[in-house]
Protein backbone atom coordinates (compact mmCIF):
# COMPACT_ATOMS: atom_id res chain seq x y z
CA UNK A 1 0.00 0.00 0.00
CA UNK A 2 1.11 3.56 -0.88
CA UNK A 3 0.31 6.68 -0.36
CA UNK A 4 -2.82 7.74 1.37
CA UNK A 5 -4.68 5.37 3.01
CA UNK A 6 -7.98 4.55 1.93
CA UNK A 7 -11.06 2.94 4.04
CA UNK A 8 -12.55 0.23 1.56
CA UNK A 9 -16.34 0.29 2.62
CA UNK A 10 -18.64 -1.64 0.45
CA UNK A 11 -22.69 -1.84 1.53
CA UNK A 12 -24.20 -4.57 1.18
CA UNK A 13 -25.67 -5.72 -1.76
CA UNK A 14 -29.18 -8.24 -2.48
CA UNK A 15 -28.66 -10.72 -4.83
CA UNK A 16 -32.22 -12.65 -5.19
CA UNK A 17 -32.79 -16.10 -6.09
CA UNK A 18 -30.49 -19.42 -4.69
CA UNK A 19 -27.01 -19.01 -4.27
CA UNK A 20 -24.65 -21.78 -3.26
CA UNK A 21 -22.04 -21.00 -0.47
CA UNK A 22 -19.64 -22.41 1.28
CA UNK A 23 -18.04 -21.37 4.76
CA UNK A 24 -14.29 -21.41 4.46
CA UNK A 25 -12.46 -22.69 8.05
CA UNK A 26 -9.08 -21.16 8.04
CA UNK A 27 -6.05 -22.45 9.88
CA UNK A 28 -4.39 -19.71 10.86
CA UNK A 29 -0.54 -20.08 12.07
CA UNK A 30 0.13 -16.96 13.72
CA UNK A 31 0.14 -16.55 17.36
CA UNK A 32 -2.93 -14.26 18.00
CA UNK A 33 -1.08 -11.86 20.11
CA UNK A 34 -2.87 -8.76 20.50
CA UNK A 35 -4.68 -6.57 22.79
CA UNK A 36 -6.64 -9.19 23.95
CA UNK A 37 -4.74 -12.61 23.28
CA UNK A 38 -5.86 -15.84 24.03
CA UNK A 39 -3.84 -17.09 27.32
CA UNK A 40 -0.06 -17.59 27.08
CA UNK A 41 0.35 -15.14 24.89
CA UNK A 42 1.78 -11.55 25.02
CA UNK A 43 -0.31 -8.49 24.53
CA UNK A 44 0.79 -6.07 22.18
CA UNK A 45 0.59 -2.38 22.13
CA UNK A 46 -2.89 -1.18 20.94
CA UNK A 47 -3.01 -0.26 16.79
CA UNK A 48 -4.24 3.25 17.22
CA UNK A 49 -1.68 6.48 16.53
CA UNK A 50 -1.82 8.49 19.54
CA UNK A 51 -1.48 12.57 18.99
CA UNK A 52 1.96 13.26 18.45
CA UNK A 53 3.50 16.51 17.11
CA UNK A 54 5.46 15.70 13.97
CA UNK A 55 9.31 16.90 12.11
CA UNK A 56 9.19 18.04 8.71
CA UNK A 57 11.86 15.43 7.62
CA UNK A 58 13.20 12.07 8.31
CA UNK A 59 13.59 10.36 12.30
CA UNK A 60 16.31 8.30 11.74
CA UNK A 61 17.19 7.47 15.63
CA UNK A 62 15.07 7.46 18.97
CA UNK A 63 16.30 6.91 22.26
CA UNK A 64 14.48 7.68 25.78
CA UNK A 65 15.71 8.58 29.08
CA UNK A 66 12.82 8.22 31.65
CA UNK A 67 9.63 10.48 30.73
CA UNK A 68 11.94 11.99 27.64
CA UNK A 69 12.14 10.67 24.03
CA UNK A 70 14.89 12.04 21.42
CA UNK A 71 14.73 11.71 18.02
CA UNK A 72 17.77 12.33 15.45
CA UNK A 73 17.57 12.83 11.97
CA UNK A 74 17.24 15.27 9.04
CA UNK A 75 14.62 17.77 9.77
CA UNK A 76 14.07 21.42 10.83
CA UNK A 77 10.89 21.89 12.42
CA UNK A 78 8.64 20.05 14.91
CA UNK A 79 4.56 20.58 14.68
CA UNK A 80 1.81 19.97 16.05
CA UNK A 81 0.18 16.69 15.13
CA UNK A 82 -2.83 17.41 12.19
CA UNK A 83 -0.99 20.35 10.59
CA UNK A 84 0.95 20.79 7.90
CA UNK A 85 4.70 21.85 7.18
CA UNK A 86 5.10 25.76 7.80
CA UNK A 87 2.18 26.12 10.06
CA UNK A 88 2.43 28.89 12.73
CA UNK A 89 3.00 26.95 15.63
CA UNK A 90 5.87 24.86 14.81
CA UNK A 91 9.00 25.12 16.61
CA UNK A 92 13.10 25.00 15.17
CA UNK A 93 14.69 21.75 16.21
CA UNK A 94 17.18 21.44 13.64
CA UNK A 95 18.01 17.50 12.90
CA UNK A 96 17.48 16.69 16.96
CA UNK A 97 14.33 17.39 19.49
CA UNK A 98 12.71 16.11 22.99
CA UNK A 99 9.61 14.59 23.50
CA UNK A 100 7.79 14.04 26.35
CA UNK A 101 6.57 10.11 26.39
CA UNK A 102 3.30 10.63 27.64
CA UNK A 103 1.53 13.51 25.94
CA UNK A 104 3.88 13.74 22.60
CA UNK A 105 4.67 17.19 22.97
CA UNK A 106 7.96 18.77 22.55
CA UNK A 107 10.18 19.46 25.42
CA UNK A 108 12.53 22.82 26.01
CA UNK A 109 15.53 20.51 24.75
CA UNK A 110 16.71 22.62 21.48
CA UNK A 111 20.18 22.48 19.89
CA UNK A 112 20.89 23.37 16.55
CA UNK A 113 22.82 20.02 14.63
CA UNK A 114 24.18 21.33 11.62
CA UNK A 115 26.73 20.65 8.85
CA UNK A 116 28.63 21.91 5.64
CA UNK A 117 26.70 22.86 3.13
CA UNK A 118 26.52 20.61 -0.38
CA UNK A 119 28.87 21.21 -2.72
CA UNK A 120 27.57 18.99 -5.44
CA UNK A 121 26.54 15.31 -6.84
CA UNK A 122 29.76 14.39 -7.99
CA UNK A 123 31.91 16.53 -5.31
CA UNK A 124 30.12 16.08 -2.42
CA UNK A 125 32.95 17.04 -0.53
CA UNK A 126 33.89 15.68 2.87
CA UNK A 127 31.24 16.55 5.22
CA UNK A 128 28.44 15.42 2.72
CA UNK A 129 27.50 11.84 1.32
CA UNK A 130 25.26 11.37 -1.86
CA UNK A 131 22.92 8.77 -1.03
CA UNK A 132 21.50 6.56 -4.48
CA UNK A 133 20.67 8.93 -7.74
CA UNK A 134 19.53 12.05 -6.13
CA UNK A 135 20.20 12.79 -2.29
CA UNK A 136 22.36 14.00 0.13
CA UNK A 137 22.97 14.23 3.71
CA UNK A 138 25.68 17.10 5.22
CA UNK A 139 23.98 17.11 8.80
CA UNK A 140 22.05 13.99 9.75
CA UNK A 141 22.34 12.63 13.12
CA UNK A 142 22.24 8.94 12.58
CA UNK A 143 22.01 7.17 15.87
CA UNK A 144 21.51 8.60 19.69
CA UNK A 145 21.80 6.60 22.94
CA UNK A 146 21.15 7.75 26.97
CA UNK A 147 23.76 6.68 29.34
CA UNK A 148 22.58 3.52 31.98
CA UNK A 149 21.52 6.12 34.25
CA UNK A 150 19.74 8.51 31.85
CA UNK A 151 21.86 11.71 32.83
CA UNK A 152 23.48 11.98 28.95
CA UNK A 153 23.03 11.64 25.38
CA UNK A 154 25.19 11.25 22.81
CA UNK A 155 24.23 11.44 18.77
CA UNK A 156 26.39 10.68 15.67
CA UNK A 157 26.12 11.29 12.66
CA UNK A 158 27.09 13.48 9.79
CA UNK A 159 27.04 16.93 11.55
CA UNK A 160 30.07 19.24 12.10
CA UNK A 161 28.42 21.99 14.40
CA UNK A 162 26.43 21.89 17.57
CA UNK A 163 24.98 24.95 18.50
CA UNK A 164 27.97 26.72 16.49
CA UNK A 165 30.43 25.04 18.43
CA UNK A 166 32.52 22.57 16.09
CA UNK A 167 31.83 18.86 16.57
CA UNK A 168 32.69 16.39 14.34
CA UNK A 169 29.99 13.65 14.33
CA UNK A 170 29.95 12.97 17.65
CA UNK A 171 28.53 14.63 20.69
CA UNK A 172 27.17 14.78 24.32
CA UNK A 173 24.80 16.34 26.14
CA UNK A 174 24.12 16.99 30.02
CA UNK A 175 20.49 15.95 30.48
CA UNK A 176 20.60 17.20 34.18
CA UNK A 177 21.33 20.65 32.61
CA UNK A 178 20.61 20.47 28.97
CA UNK A 179 24.09 21.54 27.93
CA UNK A 180 26.01 20.31 25.44
CA UNK A 181 28.95 18.61 27.12
CA UNK A 182 31.88 20.47 26.34
CA UNK A 183 34.42 17.41 26.81
CA UNK A 184 33.00 15.10 24.00
CA UNK A 185 34.46 17.20 21.02
CA UNK A 186 36.51 13.92 19.43
CA UNK A 187 37.47 14.70 15.25
CA UNK A 188 35.89 11.50 13.36
CA UNK A 189 36.72 11.86 10.05
CA UNK A 190 33.65 9.79 8.37
CA UNK A 191 30.13 9.02 9.48
CA UNK A 192 29.09 7.47 13.08
CA UNK A 193 25.99 5.08 12.51
CA UNK A 194 26.23 3.34 15.82
CA UNK A 195 26.78 3.91 19.44
CA UNK A 196 26.62 2.26 22.91
CA UNK A 197 27.23 3.59 26.27
CA UNK A 198 28.56 1.99 29.26
CA UNK A 199 28.84 4.00 32.85
CA UNK A 200 32.13 4.39 31.89
CA UNK A 201 32.62 4.44 27.65
CA UNK A 202 30.93 5.87 24.94
CA UNK A 203 31.78 3.56 22.10
CA UNK A 204 30.85 4.81 18.20
CA UNK A 205 31.13 2.93 14.94
CA UNK A 206 30.11 3.57 11.26
CA UNK A 207 32.27 3.96 8.66
CA UNK A 208 35.46 6.36 9.68
CA UNK A 209 39.08 5.69 9.81
CA UNK A 210 40.72 8.06 12.27
CA UNK A 211 39.24 9.80 15.45
CA UNK A 212 41.71 12.16 16.56
CA UNK A 213 43.93 11.65 14.00
CA UNK A 214 44.58 8.37 15.40
CA UNK A 215 43.90 5.10 13.71
CA UNK A 216 40.37 3.20 14.21
CA UNK A 217 38.95 1.26 11.61
CA UNK A 218 35.01 1.64 11.88
CA UNK A 219 35.29 1.29 15.68
CA UNK A 220 36.45 3.32 18.45
CA UNK A 221 35.91 4.21 22.09
CA UNK A 222 36.02 7.52 24.46
CA UNK A 223 36.26 8.10 28.03
CA UNK A 224 32.85 9.60 29.28
CA UNK A 225 34.38 11.56 31.66
CA UNK A 226 37.36 13.25 29.86
CA UNK A 227 36.47 13.05 26.00
CA UNK A 228 39.80 10.99 25.84
CA UNK A 229 40.23 8.42 22.59
CA UNK A 230 40.52 4.72 24.56
CA UNK A 231 43.00 2.24 23.38
CA UNK A 232 39.71 0.32 22.41
CA UNK A 233 40.39 -0.46 18.42
CA UNK A 234 38.35 -3.03 17.06
CA UNK A 235 38.53 -3.27 12.96
CA UNK A 236 35.38 -4.31 10.99
CA UNK A 237 35.86 -4.16 6.87
CA UNK A 238 33.19 -2.56 6.08
CA UNK A 239 30.38 -0.27 7.85
CA UNK A 240 29.29 -0.84 11.30
CA UNK A 241 25.64 -0.26 11.73
CA UNK A 242 24.62 -0.95 15.52
CA UNK A 243 26.57 -1.17 18.69
CA UNK A 244 24.27 -2.76 21.79
CA UNK A 245 26.53 -3.40 25.39
CA UNK A 246 25.73 -6.68 27.12
CA UNK A 247 23.69 -6.52 30.37
CA UNK A 248 26.74 -7.06 32.38
CA UNK A 249 28.76 -4.64 30.66
CA UNK A 250 31.89 -6.85 29.53
CA UNK A 251 31.01 -7.29 25.86
CA UNK A 252 29.77 -4.97 22.89
CA UNK A 253 27.99 -6.73 20.44
CA UNK A 254 28.49 -5.27 16.79
CA UNK A 255 26.83 -4.87 13.96
CA UNK A 256 26.77 -3.85 10.22
CA UNK A 257 27.67 -4.87 6.66
CA UNK A 258 31.19 -6.52 7.22
CA UNK A 259 32.17 -9.55 6.44
CA UNK A 260 35.63 -9.68 9.08
CA UNK A 261 35.38 -8.65 12.74
CA UNK A 262 39.21 -8.21 14.50
CA UNK A 263 40.28 -10.17 10.74
CA UNK A 264 37.36 -13.21 11.53
CA UNK A 265 34.48 -14.28 9.32
CA UNK A 266 31.78 -12.62 11.43
CA UNK A 267 29.32 -12.25 9.14
CA UNK A 268 27.60 -9.05 9.90
CA UNK A 269 27.62 -9.59 13.60
CA UNK A 270 29.53 -10.27 16.21
CA UNK A 271 30.88 -8.94 19.94
CA UNK A 272 34.10 -7.94 21.09
CA UNK A 273 35.69 -7.26 24.47
CA UNK A 274 34.04 -4.18 26.06
CA UNK A 275 37.71 -3.38 27.55
CA UNK A 276 41.45 -3.21 27.11
CA UNK A 277 42.03 -3.17 22.71
CA UNK A 278 38.61 -5.13 22.40
CA UNK A 279 39.47 -8.46 21.58
CA UNK A 280 36.97 -11.02 19.92
CA UNK A 281 35.08 -13.12 22.53
CA UNK A 282 32.96 -16.06 21.80
CA UNK A 283 30.34 -16.31 20.06
CA UNK A 284 29.45 -19.36 18.56
CA UNK A 285 26.84 -18.98 15.38
CA UNK A 286 26.12 -17.30 12.44
CA UNK A 287 22.37 -15.89 12.40
CA UNK A 288 22.76 -13.57 9.42
CA UNK A 289 24.45 -15.81 6.28
CA UNK A 290 27.33 -15.54 4.45
CA UNK A 291 27.62 -13.32 1.30
CA UNK A 292 26.92 -15.25 -1.79
CA UNK A 293 28.32 -13.22 -4.74
CA UNK A 294 26.89 -9.42 -4.65
CA UNK A 295 24.21 -10.96 -2.32
CA UNK A 296 24.81 -10.35 1.17
CA UNK A 297 22.84 -9.50 4.56
CA UNK A 298 23.90 -6.79 6.93
CA UNK A 299 22.68 -5.77 10.57
CA UNK A 300 20.80 -2.63 11.08
CA UNK A 301 20.13 -2.28 14.53
CA UNK A 302 20.85 -4.38 17.93
CA UNK A 303 18.92 -3.81 21.55
CA UNK A 304 19.89 -6.06 24.60
CA UNK A 305 16.95 -7.60 26.77
CA UNK A 306 18.65 -9.36 29.70
CA UNK A 307 20.96 -11.95 28.21
CA UNK A 308 19.55 -11.33 24.67
CA UNK A 309 20.52 -9.41 21.81
CA UNK A 310 17.66 -8.71 19.38
CA UNK A 311 18.18 -7.78 15.50
CA UNK A 312 17.38 -6.56 12.60
CA UNK A 313 19.18 -7.33 9.10
CA UNK A 314 18.64 -5.88 5.50
CA UNK A 315 19.99 -7.60 2.20
CA UNK A 316 20.93 -6.71 -0.94
CA UNK A 317 20.17 -8.94 -3.85
CA UNK A 318 17.06 -11.66 -3.79
CA UNK A 319 16.75 -14.06 -1.52
CA UNK A 320 19.25 -12.83 1.41
CA UNK A 321 18.48 -12.86 5.16
CA UNK A 322 16.46 -9.41 6.25
CA UNK A 323 14.56 -10.65 8.76
CA UNK A 324 15.02 -10.57 12.84
CA UNK A 325 16.93 -13.17 14.96
CA UNK A 326 17.98 -13.55 18.44
CA UNK A 327 20.92 -14.13 20.33
CA UNK A 328 22.50 -15.60 23.76
CA UNK A 329 24.75 -12.32 24.84
CA UNK A 330 26.92 -14.84 26.78
CA UNK A 331 27.46 -17.24 24.13
CA UNK A 332 26.77 -16.24 21.07
CA UNK A 333 24.25 -18.97 20.28
CA UNK A 334 21.66 -17.90 17.97
CA UNK A 335 18.01 -18.43 19.85
CA UNK A 336 15.92 -18.03 17.12
CA UNK A 337 15.84 -16.22 13.13
CA UNK A 338 12.81 -15.60 11.32
CA UNK A 339 12.23 -15.69 8.28
CA UNK A 340 9.56 -12.99 6.72
CA UNK A 341 11.43 -10.93 3.85
CA UNK A 342 11.66 -7.78 3.75
CA UNK A 343 14.30 -5.02 5.16
CA UNK A 344 14.39 -4.45 8.87
CA UNK A 345 15.65 -0.91 9.98
CA UNK A 346 14.81 -1.27 13.63
CA UNK A 347 13.95 -2.78 16.58
CA UNK A 348 12.01 -2.49 19.71
CA UNK A 349 11.77 -5.05 22.80
CA UNK A 350 8.78 -4.49 25.08
CA UNK A 351 8.48 -7.15 27.70
CA UNK A 352 7.91 -10.52 25.99
CA UNK A 353 7.17 -8.51 22.34
CA UNK A 354 9.71 -7.97 19.91
CA UNK A 355 8.65 -5.10 17.56
CA UNK A 356 10.28 -3.96 14.30
CA UNK A 357 10.38 -1.79 11.83
CA UNK A 358 10.60 -3.14 8.05
CA UNK A 359 9.48 -3.06 4.44
CA UNK A 360 7.61 -7.07 5.27
CA UNK A 361 6.31 -8.16 2.04
CA UNK A 362 6.26 -12.12 2.33
CA UNK A 363 6.00 -13.95 5.87
CA UNK A 364 3.80 -16.79 4.75
CA UNK A 365 7.32 -19.12 5.68
CA UNK A 366 5.76 -17.81 9.26
CA UNK A 367 2.24 -18.32 9.16
CA UNK A 368 2.18 -14.60 7.73
CA UNK A 369 0.72 -12.68 4.61
CA UNK A 370 2.06 -14.26 1.37
CA UNK A 371 3.95 -12.19 -1.56
CA UNK A 372 1.57 -10.43 -3.76
CA UNK A 373 1.94 -9.10 -6.76
CA UNK A 374 1.89 -6.18 -6.69
CA UNK A 375 3.79 -6.76 -3.14
CA UNK A 376 1.56 -6.04 0.20
CA UNK A 377 3.68 -4.36 2.86
CA UNK A 378 3.27 -4.37 6.83
CA UNK A 379 5.78 -1.79 7.52
CA UNK A 380 5.39 -2.43 11.04
CA UNK A 381 5.74 -6.00 12.70
CA UNK A 382 5.14 -7.77 16.60
CA UNK A 383 6.51 -11.04 17.17
CA UNK A 384 7.16 -12.65 20.38
CA UNK A 385 10.38 -12.41 21.74
CA UNK A 386 10.65 -16.29 21.85
CA UNK A 387 11.12 -19.56 24.07
CA UNK A 388 13.21 -21.81 22.74
CA UNK A 389 14.19 -21.93 18.91
CA UNK A 390 11.64 -20.30 17.84
CA UNK A 391 9.76 -16.52 17.49
CA UNK A 392 5.92 -16.31 16.26
CA UNK A 393 4.15 -13.76 14.74
CA UNK A 394 1.79 -11.39 16.73
CA UNK A 395 -1.51 -9.70 15.47
CA UNK A 396 -0.68 -6.22 15.31
CA UNK A 397 -0.68 -4.67 11.68
CA UNK A 398 -0.99 -0.62 12.33
CA UNK A 399 -0.67 1.20 9.11
CA UNK A 400 2.18 3.66 8.19
CA UNK A 401 2.97 4.92 4.54
CA UNK A 402 6.42 4.86 3.12
CA UNK A 403 6.94 8.26 3.02
CA UNK A 404 6.49 10.82 0.21
CA UNK A 405 6.78 10.03 -3.47
CA UNK A 406 10.09 11.98 -3.88
CA UNK A 407 11.71 9.83 -1.04
CA UNK A 408 14.84 7.81 -2.49
CA UNK A 409 14.03 5.17 0.22
CA UNK A 410 10.23 4.36 0.91
CA UNK A 411 11.63 2.41 3.90
CA UNK A 412 8.77 4.26 6.48
CA UNK A 413 9.75 3.49 9.88
CA UNK A 414 13.62 3.74 10.56
CA UNK A 415 13.86 4.23 14.23
CA UNK A 416 12.02 2.62 17.12
CA UNK A 417 12.02 2.81 21.43
CA UNK A 418 9.70 1.76 23.47
CA UNK A 419 9.33 1.25 27.28
CA UNK A 420 6.65 -0.50 29.61
CA UNK A 421 3.98 1.31 28.45
CA UNK A 422 4.40 2.93 24.84
CA UNK A 423 6.18 2.17 21.53
CA UNK A 424 7.61 5.20 19.55
CA UNK A 425 8.10 4.93 15.78
CA UNK A 426 10.27 7.29 13.75
CA UNK A 427 11.09 7.31 9.97
CA UNK A 428 10.20 9.14 6.94
CA UNK A 429 6.77 8.61 6.77
CA UNK A 430 4.05 10.97 6.30
CA UNK A 431 0.68 9.16 7.30
CA UNK A 432 0.10 7.07 10.23
CA UNK A 433 -3.25 5.58 10.91
CA UNK A 434 -6.17 7.59 9.18
CA UNK A 435 -4.19 10.55 9.58
CA UNK A 436 -1.49 12.75 7.92
CA UNK A 437 1.79 12.68 10.40
CA UNK A 438 5.07 12.93 8.79
CA UNK A 439 8.02 11.74 10.73
CA UNK A 440 7.16 10.51 14.71
CA UNK A 441 4.05 8.59 15.62
CA UNK A 442 3.77 6.54 18.94
CA UNK A 443 1.55 3.80 19.99
CA UNK A 444 0.67 2.55 23.80
CA UNK A 445 -0.71 -0.19 26.08
CA UNK A 446 -4.50 -0.28 26.29
CA UNK A 447 -4.02 0.13 29.98
CA UNK A 448 -2.90 3.39 29.25
CA UNK A 449 -4.34 4.30 26.10
CA UNK A 450 -7.63 2.27 25.30
CA UNK A 451 -8.26 0.44 22.22
CA UNK A 452 -10.42 2.10 20.21
CA UNK A 453 -10.03 1.36 16.42
CA UNK A 454 -12.88 -0.42 15.05
CA UNK A 455 -12.65 -3.29 12.26
CA UNK A 456 -11.56 -2.59 8.91
CA UNK A 457 -14.44 -2.32 6.54
CA UNK A 458 -15.33 -5.18 4.61
CA UNK A 459 -13.61 -5.70 1.66
CA UNK A 460 -16.57 -7.63 -0.61
CA UNK A 461 -19.85 -7.24 -0.31
CA UNK A 462 -22.37 -9.75 1.38
CA UNK A 463 -25.37 -11.16 -0.72
CA UNK A 464 -28.73 -12.73 0.80
CA UNK A 465 -30.20 -15.81 -1.08
CA UNK A 466 -33.50 -17.95 -0.69
CA UNK A 467 -33.25 -20.94 0.90
CA UNK A 468 -37.07 -22.93 -0.04
CA UNK A 469 -39.54 -20.26 0.33
CA UNK A 470 -39.46 -19.68 4.01
CA UNK A 471 -35.61 -19.07 5.09
CA UNK A 472 -32.90 -16.64 3.84
CA UNK A 473 -29.26 -17.42 3.57
CA UNK A 474 -27.05 -14.15 4.52
CA UNK A 475 -23.67 -14.61 3.71
CA UNK A 476 -20.18 -12.27 3.93
CA UNK A 477 -16.89 -12.04 3.55
CA UNK A 478 -15.39 -11.28 7.56
CA UNK A 479 -13.89 -8.19 7.71
CA UNK A 480 -10.51 -7.92 10.01
CA UNK A 481 -8.75 -5.87 12.58
CA UNK A 482 -5.52 -4.35 12.74
CA UNK A 483 -5.38 -5.52 16.54
CA UNK A 484 -7.39 -8.12 17.71
CA UNK A 485 -7.48 -11.40 15.33
CA UNK A 486 -10.84 -12.29 17.21
CA UNK A 487 -14.37 -10.70 16.17
CA UNK A 488 -17.30 -10.81 16.94
CA UNK A 489 -20.62 -10.94 14.38
CA UNK A 490 -24.15 -9.91 14.44
CA UNK A 491 -27.17 -10.35 12.61
CA UNK A 492 -29.97 -8.07 13.59
CA UNK A 493 -33.21 -8.86 11.70
CA UNK A 494 -35.85 -5.58 10.77
CA UNK A 495 -35.55 -2.97 14.03
CA UNK A 496 -34.37 -5.90 16.34
CA UNK A 497 -32.42 -4.82 19.10
CA UNK A 498 -31.54 -8.44 19.86
CA UNK A 499 -29.20 -10.52 17.58
CA UNK A 500 -31.21 -13.24 16.19
CA UNK A 501 -27.36 -14.60 15.19
CA UNK A 502 -24.05 -14.20 16.73
CA UNK A 503 -20.82 -15.95 16.17
CA UNK A 504 -17.00 -15.11 16.04
CA UNK A 505 -13.99 -15.62 13.70
CA UNK A 506 -10.41 -15.67 13.36
CA UNK A 507 -9.22 -13.19 10.85
CA UNK A 508 -6.47 -11.33 9.39
CA UNK A 509 -6.07 -9.12 6.14
CA UNK A 510 -4.80 -12.26 3.76
CA UNK A 511 -7.23 -14.50 5.42
CA UNK A 512 -10.78 -13.10 5.19
CA UNK A 513 -13.14 -16.43 6.10
CA UNK A 514 -16.54 -16.19 4.59
CA UNK A 515 -19.31 -16.67 6.82
CA UNK A 516 -23.16 -17.92 6.65
CA UNK A 517 -26.39 -17.26 8.35
CA UNK A 518 -29.74 -19.07 7.69
CA UNK A 519 -32.92 -17.13 8.82
CA UNK A 520 -35.54 -20.15 8.67
CA UNK A 521 -39.18 -20.06 9.75
CA UNK A 522 -39.83 -16.71 7.64
CA UNK A 523 -43.77 -15.71 6.04
CA UNK A 524 -43.25 -17.20 2.39
CA UNK A 525 -43.46 -13.07 0.50
CA UNK A 526 -42.73 -11.46 4.13
CA UNK A 527 -40.07 -8.79 3.59
CA UNK A 528 -37.46 -8.07 5.60
CA UNK A 529 -34.50 -5.69 7.00
CA UNK A 530 -31.13 -7.73 7.84
CA UNK A 531 -28.25 -5.68 10.09
CA UNK A 532 -24.48 -7.19 10.27
CA UNK A 533 -22.36 -6.14 12.99
CA UNK A 534 -18.63 -6.98 13.65
CA UNK A 535 -17.05 -5.79 16.45
CA UNK A 536 -13.66 -6.07 18.67
CA UNK A 537 -13.34 -7.19 22.32
CA UNK A 538 -13.85 -3.71 23.17
CA UNK A 539 -16.77 -3.48 21.42
CA UNK A 540 -15.80 -0.85 18.54
CA UNK A 541 -18.26 -2.06 15.89
CA UNK A 542 -18.95 -1.55 12.08
CA UNK A 543 -22.38 -2.30 10.32
CA UNK A 544 -23.94 -2.51 6.97
CA UNK A 545 -27.86 -2.96 6.45
CA UNK A 546 -29.64 -5.03 3.96
CA UNK A 547 -33.03 -5.60 3.21
CA UNK A 548 -34.90 -8.82 0.95
CA UNK A 549 -37.63 -9.98 0.06
CA UNK A 550 -38.83 -14.34 0.77
CA UNK A 551 -39.42 -15.58 -2.54
CA UNK A 552 -43.11 -16.44 -2.37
Amino acid sequence: MSGARKRLWKPLAVAAGSIAVVTVASVLATAWGDTSPKAGTPETVTADPLSTWQTDGIVWSLAQAGSTVFAGGNFDFVRPPGTTPGDYAQLSRSNLAAFDVATGKPTTFAHAVTGTAYVSKTNPGSECQTIGTDEYLCDAVFRAKTSPDGKALYIGGDFTHVDGQARSRLAGFDLTTGKLDAKMSALVNNRIRGIAVSATTVYIGGDFTTVNGQPRTRLAALDRATGALLPWAPTATDTVRALALSADGGRVIVGGDFAKLNGSNENSVGAVSATGTGALTQWNSRPVPAPSGSKYSGVTDLVVAGSTVYGGAHGEGGGVFDGRFAVDTNTGNTLWTDTCLGATTAIAVQGSVVYSGSHGHDCSSMGGWPQTNPSTYQRLVAETAGSGSKSTLLHWFPYVNYGPETSYYKQGPWALVADSNYLWVGGEFTRAGDADQQGLTRFATKSVAPDTNPPETPFAAATVGAVGSTALKVTWKATWDRDNADLTYQVFRDNGTTPIYTTTATSNFWTLPTLTFTDSGLAAGSSHYYRVKVSDPYHNTRSNPNSVTVPA
